[in-house]
Parts: structure tokens; sequence; C-alpha cells
């Protein structure tokens, strides 16, 4: 059972996601052998990828500021 403290949840799903990459299963394969549900461990591998991204590779708001041009 995953801890309910966010700090302790981070760590746990993290700690589960660097033990599945240095084995050599599948996630699936990993997800049942750990007894976790395989859509909470794709959605942690995903949220902690994305939060590893630099800042560069982020997509912004999609927002450009318009400026009018004086006639």
């Amino acid at each position: 059972m995953a801890p309910t403290d966010s700090t302790d949840r981070i760590t746990f799903w993290q700690d589960h996601v660097t033990a599945w990459q240095v084995s050599d299963l599948a996630q699936k394969a990993y997800c049942e052998q750990q007894e976790l549900r395989y859509s909470t461990f794709g959605y942690w591998v995903r949220k902690l990828r994305r939060a590893a991204e630099p800042a560069t590779k982020k997509k912004g708001a999609g927002f450009v500021p318009v400026i009018p041009a004086t006639v």
C-alpha cells in the first residue's frame, strides 16, 4: 500500500521506478511481482519523467503576447 503523505508518496514511487529501471522486467511484470497497480505505476513513471525534464523542454501555456502595431 502506498503512503499517504505526499513526500513519502513521491519517494515510494521514485524508489519503485528506479528499481524497475534497473530490473530486466517489463512494467507490467514488475507491477505483478511487486503487487502494484499497473495503471498507477504508469502514471508515476510519466509524472516523474516530466518532473525530471529540463525547464526548456516543458511546454508553456500556449499564449503569446500580442502587441498592436502603430500605424
